[in-house]
Parts: C-alpha cells; sequence; structure tokens
C-alpha cells in the first residue's frame, strides 16, 4: 500500500514515528508491530492516500471525492 501513495519505507517511518527497521522487518513478514504502531501507520498511509486523491482531482485526473 505505502508504495501505491508513492511512500518510500523512510518517508512513512517518519510520518508514523515507526523506526524504518521496524517498519522493514514488518514488510518482511518477521517482526508483527505494535497496535499502536499500525495505527499510526495506516493513518499516515491514509493521510498521503488523500492527499494524493485531492491533487488528482484538482488537475483533473480522477473525479472528486465528496
Amino acid at each position: 500500500m505505502r508504495e501505491l501513495v508513492g511512500l518510500s519505507q523512510i518517508a512513512l517511518a517518519r510520518r508514523a514515528g515507526v523506526s524504518r527497521m521496524r517498519l522493514q522487518l514488518a514488510e518482511a513478514g518477521e517482526l508483527e508491530l505494535r497496535p499502536e504502531e499500525n495505527s499510526a501507520l495506516r493513518k499516515a498511509v491514509g493521510d498521503q492516500a488523500a492527499s494524493l486523491q485531492r491533487e488528482l482531482s484538482a488537475q483533473g485526473l480522477v473525479p472528486a471525492t465528496v
């Protein structure tokens, strides 16, 4: 999901306040993140997705959402 919204591991980790190493291990299936880390990551990805949606909508590339 992070790649779909254009976030690198470093960018997502910084936005979510999670270490890049923990994110990398979680993505590799070698670590289970704490619930608060998962929430922070979901929020960071969601915020980026909303921003991308607004940007594409402003350019007329996708319909505006309500």
